[in-house]
């Protein structure tokens, strides 16, 4: 039976006279008043409950913020953005958790030991920091990270949406094929000057249209037949095209009278 008092047990306690008894016999008089047959039954669980020892509360993990990495380092520190425009983050931020402070100060022991310890710092713990800011923040929002948390009050370059990320790597990727183009232009020249050097009289013969042809094995682009004879513009199309789906070994050809 349980020693705890209810309400009722100390109300019947309230109402006992104990006035002329003796120590043993008041025992008596509370024990059956909270329910016990006998006073050496009541001693016997207040005896049995003391040798258990309460519960510990288990121990709370420490957490703590690393940075790794000069920029991200010097990027907490000047309070500017972690993430670039990509979203992206040039270092490591890492959130670690430790079992007690001597853990997290031999981690830190550690890290200050290590080759190259400029480029990583504790940036805050709940040791040395426990009221601080990110840490409430976490509380409220579990899958809260570091990197959000501190970007969102930094300054610096907005990350770009995925839709502007898209636009912005069409854009790049445009402007790297209008080099590959120019150059592939260039080079046409040349192509056809080797090719009417193996066949004499070409180079007098009438240019009537071009292709892209493979240097690897001389099909051309899309499968279209090698008698076909494009304009520039669509034959230029057809190589921005080879470019754009990762295929570099087409070419620009010139297509002269006879070489259908």
């Amino acid at each position: 039976m349980s020693h705890q008092l209810t309400r009722r047990n100390v109300s019947a306690i309230a109402k006992l006279d104990l006035s002329g008894l003796g120590h043993a016999q008041r025992l008596e008089a509370i024990a059956k008043a909270i329910g016990y047959e006998t006073a050496g039954a009541l001693m016997s669980t207040l005896k049995s409950t003391e040798a258990t020892p309460a519960p510990q509360e288990a121990q709370k993990p420490i957490r703590a913020v690393v940075a790794f990495g000069s920029t991200a380092c010097s990027n907490v520190d000047s309070g500017e953005k972690l993430r670039d425009k990509y979203g992206n983050v040039e270092g490591d931020i890492s959130e670690m958790t430790f079992n007690t402070p001597a853990e997290l100060a031999a981690y830190a022991q550690g890290l200050s030991d290590a080759d190259g310890w400029m480029d990583t710092q504790i940036v805050v713990d709940e040791v040395d920091a426990p009221e601080h800011p990110f840490f409430a923040a976490q509380l409220s929002n579990p899958d809260l990270s570091f990197v959000e948390w501190h970007d969102a009050q930094a300054e610096g370059e907005e990350m770009l949406s995925n839709e502007e990320i898209a636009e912005e790597e069409r854009r790049s990727l445009e402007e790297w094929i209008d080099i590959q183009i120019a150059r592939s232009e260039h080079n046409t020249q040349g192509r056809d000057e080797r090719m009417s050097a193996e066949r004499p009289g070409r180079s007098d013969e009438p240019i009537i249209g071009y292709q892209v042809i493979s240097g690897f094995d001389g099909s051309a682009w899309k499968d279209r037949p090698l008698t076909q004879v494009l304009t520039k513009e669509q034959a230029l199309e057809d190589l921005r095209d080879s470019y754009r789906n990762n295929e570099g070994g087409y070419s620009l050809a010139i297509v002269r009278k006879n070489d259908i």
